[in-house]
Order: C-alpha cells, then sequence, then structure tokens
C-alpha cells in the first residue's frame, strides 16, 4: 500500500456527506443555541441581582449614617430596658387576681378596708356605681348606682364602713353599710369636687376643687377658694381654705385627726383642722400631687411633677428621705397600717412599694404597654390594689 492510500475505505460521494455531516451537527448546534440563549437569560438575571444588592447596600448605607449619631444612645437604652427588666422581674410581687371588665370610666377608684367580716375591696367599675367586694375570692357584696353623675373621688371611714365620694356635677355622697340608697350632703353645681379626705375619727370631710374648662371661649378656670372642710355631725361647712393643683390626691388627716396637709402650688400648707389656721408650711420641691400622712404620725410623704416622693419628718419639718425610681408623676401614695411600706403609683405604667425604713423599692408592678397612669391605690395588709384605665390588680405585699 502506497503512502497516504487508506485500504478497503469506502467512499461517500461529497454530496451524501454533507448530509450526514449536516444531521449530526444539527443537534449539537441546537443544544448550542439552547445553552447561548440560557446563559444569556442567566447572566442578565445575575446583573439584576447584582443591581438590586447594590441598590440595598447605598440603602443600608444611608440608614447607618443617619443612626449612627445616636449608635451609643440607642445602645444606652437597650441596656437600660435590660437591667429594668431584671429588676422588674426581681421586685416582682405575687397576684392574687386582676380585673379587666370595667368598662365606664377611664379608671376605675379602688380602696381596701376592713370590716368586721373581713377585709373588702371598694371601687367604682363604672363611672356612676359604688361596689363592694369581698376579698379574695371577689363576692359581690353591695353595689350602689347613682343615676346621672360621674364619679371624681371616694374614700372609706373604716371603723364605720362609710364610704365617701364626689363627683364632676358638684355633689358629695355618704353611703353607710346596709343602706340600699346613697345620701348627698353637699352640693356645688359651679364646680366639680376631685379631691376627699375624711378624718380618722369620722367627725370631718375635707374636700377640694381643681376647676374645669367653661365661659365663650371654653377656657381653664378655677374657683378662688377651691377647699372646704364640713362638719359631718352638724352637716355644716367649718371653714374653707385655698387648695392647688386638686385632680389627684391634694388632702390628707393626720393619724390624730388635728391636722389636715393640703397641697398648694409649691408647697404643703399644714393646718389646724379644728380652725383652718396654717400651722407650718413645707416647700422646696416641685409643683406636689398626691400627699399622705403615715400611721404612726411621723411622716408626711409627698409625690411631685418631678417624680419623686419626699418624707418628711413632721417633727422636724426636713426631709427625712426621697425615693426615687418614677419616671413620671407620682399621682397617689398610702403607706400600710404598720409604716412599714409606702406604695405609690404614677404616670409611667408602675405601681411601686417602698420599705419606709430602707429607703429602697421592695415590690413592683408594671404593665408591659397601655395606658400609662395609675391613678389609685389601696392598701391593706397583706394586700395592695393598683388601678388604671380598665382594670385593677390585687396583689400579696412583701414580706
Amino acid at each position: 500500500m502506497k503512502p497516504g492510500k487508506l485500504k478497503n475505505v469506502t467512499r461517500i460521494p461529497a454530496g451524501k456527506a454533507r448530509s450526514a455531516a449536516a444531521v449530526c451537527a444539527w443537534p449539537i448546534l441546537s443544544f448550542l443555541l439552547l445553552f447561548s440563549a440560557c446563559s444569556s437569560d442567566h447572566d442578565k438575571h445575575l446583573v439584576e441581582i447584582s443591581e438590586r444588592l447594590d441598590a440595598q447596600e447605598r440603602r443600608l448605607d444611608r440608614i447607618y449614617n443617619a443612626l449612627e449619631p445616636h449608635l451609643e444612645e440607642m445602645e444606652e437604652q437597650s441596656e437600660k430596658k435590660r437591667l429594668r427588666e431584671l429588676e422588674d422581674a426581681a421586685l416582682r410581687m405575687d397576684e392574687v387576681f386582676t380585673s379587666r371588665d370595667i368598662q365606664s370610666r377611664l379608671s376605675p377608684i379602688v380602696r381596701l378596708m376592713n370590716s368586721p367580716s373581713g377585709p373588702r375591696l371598694v371601687l367604682t367599675p363604672y363611672e356612676n356605681v359604688i361596689q363592694v367586694l369581698s376579698v379574695p375570692d371577689r363576692e359581690e357584696l353591695a353595689s350602689v348606682k347613682v343615676p346621672g353623675v360621674k364619679i371624681e373621688a371616694l374614700v372609706v371611714h373604716e371603723k364605720s364602713g362609710t364610704v365617701y365620694f364626689s363627683t364632676a356635677e358638684g355633689g358629695v355622697y355618704r353611703h353607710k353599710p346596709g343602706d340600699d340608697e346613697v345620701e348627698k350632703i353637699w352640693e356645688d353645681k359651679d364646680w366639680p369636687i376631685d379631691g376627699l379626705a375624711v378624718s380618722p375619727d369620722g367627725s370631718r370631710l375635707a374636700w377640694a376643687v381643681y376647676g374645669k374648662k367653661g365661659g365663650g371661649k371654653n377656657e381653664w378656670q378655677e374657683p378662688e377658694i377651691g377647699g372646704h372642710l364640713m362638719d359631718l355631725e352638724a352637716g355644716t361647712i367649718s371653714f374653707d381654705f385655698t387648695v392647688g393643683r386638686a385632680d389627684y390626691q391634694p388632702l390628707s388627716f393626720s393619724p390624730d385627726g388635728q391636722s389636715l396637709a393640703v397641697l398648694r402650688d409649691n408647697e404643703t400648707a399644714i393646718l389646724d383642722a379644728r380652725t383652718g389656721d396654717v400651722r407650718t408650711t413645707i416647700s422646696g420641691y416641685n409643683m406636689g400631687l398626691c400627699v399622705c400622712y403615715s400611721p404612726d404620725g411621723s411622716l408626711l410623704a409627698i409625690g411631685d411633677t418631678a417624680y419623686n416622693i419626699r418624707l418628711w419628718g413632721v417633727s422636724t419639718g426636713e426631709t427625712v428621705r426621697r425615693l426615687e425610681g418614677h419616671t413620671s408623676w407620682v399621682v397617689a401614695l398610702e403607706f400600710t397600717r404598720d409604716s412599714k411600706f409606702l406604695c405609690s403609683s404614677g404616670g409611667d405604667l408602675t405601681g411601686r412599694v417602698w420599705n419606709v425604713g430602707k429607703g429602697k423599692e421592695a415590690g413592683r408592678l408594671r404593665y408591659p404597654h397601655g395606658y400609662a397612669y395609675l391613678y389609685s391605690l389601696g392598701v391593706l395588709h397583706p394586700h395592695v390594689v393598683f388601678a388604671r384605665n380598665g382594670e385593677y390588680a390585687l396583689l400579696k405585699l412583701p414580706d
């Protein structure tokens, strides 16, 4: 065989060879075309993803640049929240019961009292209803409705079980245990009555008017004389007195009934409860919102707009201690009967229990959200009750 020649090779005519090559090449060409198309779509998709990532990165950069000056503050707030949650857990009090079925008033008024048959919870579940429940089983023992009024303040004379309350329409009422009706003992149609205090012996009742909107321009108006003290046996006014902001807890009788503490603008006046004469004044704090004598008569507690509670020595007139912890106005105060604890509530979603001797917080209720102000509280060992918009909670006091 000569070089360059193949033996026994069948030769295919040129035309047929081209046809066979075309038949064999078509699947390959189709695959290449399809791959090219898929590759092109894939590349477009990658480009879109890349553009989106670039836009997201630019957006994150803008957010970071905006937040960067505040990051340290945000970290501090986060740390404060963490510590607060730890404190809340450590100070949490045992719950006896919670009621969330208050429907007809923004915040129920709650008081606790002793009776011959056991402890009682007195409250306003509706704006014109006084209800008495047994504690802790919440059996309804009495319920009195007063049509056409809105109850603004309520106090209980524990020895007699008599309930006194005042209304937005200017009335002062009395309800005695076992009665089906209430007795109106005073009426002043010009002004709503917001603050009440009854003397320990039940012989005198003091009340205060804050003010109202009225007139042609609907402007805020206040009376010249906003406070009155009544001799309950005679049914007459013994004297009038001036008062400051009266829509929280502006009045408190001393345990011996001889003095009446009255909040005024930036001071507290201690009045002779028989004559109305000013015995002394206490100043040096922000506007007071609530005031309360300790049952042993040694201290006067004042909650103010600076979020503080100041304890004043009655005999010295000097500050004994300042309780700090609330982060909003302090609007309600009450001591336990042994003067060991002081309970407080305010506009920071919390009700607190303070160990008076140690000057430290001993118990706390914090609502996680919702209406901030706990306007009312009541104390009777071993329980404390706090109330806010639409609900109240009865808790066990710390040991």
